[in-house]
């Protein structure tokens, strides 16, 4: 799935035994590429767990690189275009790659945002880590019926993430020492507080949504 991402040109299948273990990317890659490409499930392809073609041997003849045991996922980004002190970036999601939503987080701070930090060993809806199970839980049964939400959880989390950053570049690149990490903490923690406020309402709306289609109504 990658290398058709990555390199549309290519005509190989998945189970081509001369697949190329290394390739250059046809074109410059941005962290949608990466984002994509992580959470792939093989859409499109009649090797989607969720789809609608191929046969049942076929939908589960290749694990998916976006699956229910993702814990993590980073991306881990130096930037050249700003400060040194500001040019590290973590890029950052939990639960099932699928269903989640990746947000930018300064990397040059002494603590990390509690919706993220302090994820419980069971259930806790203010954990991101849970919260984005709760919405994997409830789309896999019925992925195509809350798409447009997950879909729009993806976007928001990312225009949010990219505007707070292109916001406090321009304002860190003034400061120094305690009150740029200061700046940063507090950025990271609005950056956190948008990603968890979209994934929120993609929880919202998919219990909304479902809750017009349960099968005990007449």
């Amino acid at each position: 799935m990658s290398l058709k991402l990555f390199n549309p040109s290519d005509v190989h299948e998945p189970d081509d035994p001369n697949l190329p273990f290394i390739k250059k990317s046809e074109h410059l890659l941005t962290i949608e590429d990466f984002k994509y490409a992580l959470s792939s499930r093989y859409q499109h392809t009649k090797y989607d767990p969720y789809g609608l073609q191929g046969t049942d041997a076929d939908r589960h003849a290749f694990r998916p690189i976006g699956f229910q045991r993702n814990q993590e996922l980073s991306i881990l980004q130096i930037r050249n275009d700003v400060p040194k002190e500001i040019a590290g970036v973590q890029w950052l999601a939990f639960g099932p790659n699928t269903f989640n939503g990746i947000a930018p987080y300064y990397t040059n701070v002494l603590d990390t945002p509690s919706v993220y930090r302090d994820t419980k060993e069971h259930f806790d809806i203010k954990n991101m880590y849970w919260l984005t199970q709760a919405i994997a839980t409830i789309v896999d049964e019925h992925p195509f019926r809350y798409s447009a939400s997950v879909e729009e959880l993806e976007q928001q989390t990312l225009a949010a993430g990219r505007h707070i950053l292109l916001e406090t570049d321009a304002e860190a690149e003034k400061l120094t020492g305690e009150e740029l990490q200061k700046k940063l903490h507090n950025t990271n923690e609005q950056t956190a507080k948008a990603a968890y406020d979209a994934a929120m309402k993609c929880f919202g709306d998919c219990v909304e949504t479902g809750a017009l289609q349960i099968k005990l109504n007449y």
